[in-house]
């Protein structure tokens, strides 16, 4: 009689010896036991969806202790976002430049068995691989199926829970051994690791395969597709990671074939989507997508977290919030750079109508844009995107804005960044050093009274529609040789998807000076793609490394806004604004991928450490 051993092993808790210690024979279950009964497998499958969420939303929610903190994990490693503070395993990623200390050793030394750091990434995206190659070995046992269909519906779940592990870690980690049955007690363990390249062609293997099982919609009403895995969701991972593969860091020779193929995924991902009902919402609706609205016409895979802690609470609101909105100091999190906020454009405006839109420098060469007024007119995105000195209102879903805020118990009414909002720790010294904070992850109430100690899910976008449009806008433009290139199927060009991007953020098309050639417009396609999809998911993070930015001064450069009262004539709103040098930050080849446990690179001669770890 077959068996199944309830152990993970190989990397999945490999640490663990304790497990180990448990005597085989009370590990043996029958397996028809477990999956004769549809209901038992089904309730097995649901299992995957927790199992995502506990690897890959961090971007938005930042959880952990101490100094094993997680804030916008893995952005944080992006130019978007710093940290500030002493406690936060960045602080080694960023203050180690020859990696010769702690961050080298992150998988080893430096990092404990404890549930909250840098490890248990590496730990947990192992488990749903597992169990998906449970389901897809032992659901051909299950016995009172409704339907064929209902048992193919969890086949395609394990086909796609499978893949976007994979692509988390081909994020962080780079090419994998590339797992599809269930590793058994006698399984030879010592696995050799796949390219990127070709842990790609096995990943989209497994996407094509749960685009044929699953469905594109699950249902109407009752937000059954919430957080669902559909056949809209494994074609648009699909297209994601063969535009990534395409990239330089990937595609070292340039190779055009796979620009091409990552134009057509995208393409066919993109049709598909908007065949099945998806749209970009209204840039009335765009602040909700990141605070309550989960099902919505524009989310294709979304996950939520439940905060059950109020938001005064330091473990989330304390790294990402200014103490007017925390009402508290202490702790450590994140601020975002001028670099970030340099990326959206100033805007001219007939009425209220943005008739133009240029980069801040050309924009006050222009004679449109003041630098002493530095957040009046910019693209609409950046009033929710960021919170800056002067910020007073959010915009709320029906269009309408908040009354102005009382931001503090001084009544100041807007945020101060000559130092009130600045302070972040108190008498530990924690300030935040550039002048701005996340806004994205804001509802625009003060003190997120939403967010009570009676926990509230809150919408964590893996993959929306808007991205889409971004990733065959770059696919085509680099496949075709221009912005008016377009895949053979395709009836919408370069130019023509990332412009539909802005215009729902009420944005004009992008300029004619920057549509001259396929570079010029890379540059604008890859600005957009920062603008839109800032903070969220895994997209800082992977954009500047697959594009080889990291190693470019223009990169590592970093910016920040210094904020001064005065009342001369050329400050028109009373203080004096400074655009002033940050740091250069470190670049080493070690920051392309993040270095594996040592202890699973020790056990397995065959599974090669990252390079210069």
């Amino acid at each position: 009689m077959k068996k199944i051993y309830y152990i993970l092993i190989f990397f999945m808790l490999s640490s663990c010896e304790k497990y180990l210690d448990v005597p085989k024979e009370s590990l043996d279950i029958a397996t028809t036991d477990v999956w004769g009964k549809f209901l038992t497998a089904k309730n097995y499958t649901s299992q995957l969806y927790p199992d995502m969420i506990a690897f890959s939303n961090q971007h938005a929610v930042g959880l952990g202790t101490g100094q094993f903190k997680r804030a916008a994990f893995p952005n944080i490693a992006s130019d978007q976002l710093r940290i500030y503070g002493n406690i936060n395993w960045e602080v080694n990623y960023f203050d180690e430049p020859t990696f010769s200390g702690a961050f080298c050793n992150m998988g080893d030394a430096y990092i404990s068995n404890r549930g909250n750091d840098f490890k248990s990434y590496w730990r947990v995206v192992w488990i749903p691989i597992r169990k998906a190659n449970v389901i897809l070995q032992n659901t051909s046992l299950i016995t009172d199926a409704p339907s064929v269909t209902e048992v193919n519906y969890l086949r395609g779940q394990a086909f796609f829970a499978r893949a976007f592990a994979y692509s988390y870690m081909l994020d962080l980690w780079g090419g994998m051994p590339y797992i599809t049955s269930v590793l058994g007690f006698d399984s030879d363990l010592n696995l050799p690791r796949l390219s990127y390249h070709e842990t790609v062609q096995r990943l989209i293997q497994d996407c094509d395969s749960a685009a044929l099982l699953l469905p594109a919609r699950w249902g109407t009403g009752d937000n059954k597709d919430v957080g669902r895995f559909t056949s809209v969701a494994a074609k648009a991972l699909k297209a994601r990671v063969l535009l990534y593969d395409a990239s330089p860091l990937s595609n070292t020779s340039n190779d055009n074939d796979r620009w091409i193929k990552a134009a057509d995924a995208n393409w066919e991902a993109l049709r598909f989507a908007l065949a099945n009902g998806y749209s970009l919402l209204p840039l009335a609706k765009y602040p909700n997508l990141f605070h309550k609205d989960f099902d919505n016409t524009e989310f294709i895979y979304v996950q939520n977290e439940v905060l059950k802690f109020a938001m005064t609470d330091s473990r989330f609101a304390n790294q990402y919030f200014p103490p007017s909105i925390t009402n508290a100091t202490g702790g450590a999190g994140v601020y975002v750079t001028q670099d970030m906020v340099d990326r959206f454009e100033a805007v001219q405006k007939t009425g209220s109508t943005i008739t133009k839109a240029l980069t801040i420098t050309e924009a006050e060469a222009a004679g449109f844009y003041n630098s002493q007024e530095p957040y009046k007119n910019l693209d609409p995105r950046f009033y929710v995107d960021i919170i800056y000195h002067g910020k007073t209102s959010h915009p709320l879903p029906d269009g309408g804005i908040l009354n102005p805020i009382k931001i503090d118990v001084a009544n100041r009414g807007f945020f101060d960044m000559t130092g009130p909002d600045l302070i972040q720790g108190g008498t530990i010294g924690f300030y935040n050093q550039t002048g701005y904070y996340i806004g994205k992850f804001w509802d625009g109430a003060s003190f997120w009274n939403n967010y009570n100690s009676g926990g509230t899910a809150k919408p964590c976008p893996i993959i929306r529609l808007a991205e889409l449009y971004l990733n065959y806008a770059e696919a085509a433009n680099e496949a075709y040789g221009g912005g008016n290139g377009k895949a053979a199927a395709a009836t919408m060009t370069a130019l023509e998807a990332v412009n539909a991007v802005r215009t729902r953020a009420t944005m004009p098309n992008i300029d004619s000076r920057y549509t001259g050639d396929k570079l010029s417009v890379r540059k604008r396609i890859l600005n957009e793609r920062a603008v839109e999809l800032c903070f969220e998911a895994n997209h800082p993070f992977v954009d500047v490394r697959r594009w080889k930015q990291i190693e470019t001064d223009e990169y590592r450069d970093t910016y920040k806004m210094i904020v001064t009262k005065n009342t001369g004539p050329e400050y028109p709103t009373g203080y004096k604004f400074d655009k002033a040098f940050y740091e250069k930050r470190s670049f080493g080849p070690q920051m392309y991928f993040f270095p594996i446990p040592k202890y699973d690179t020790d056990k397995f001669p065959a599974f090669l450490q990252n390079p210069g770890y």
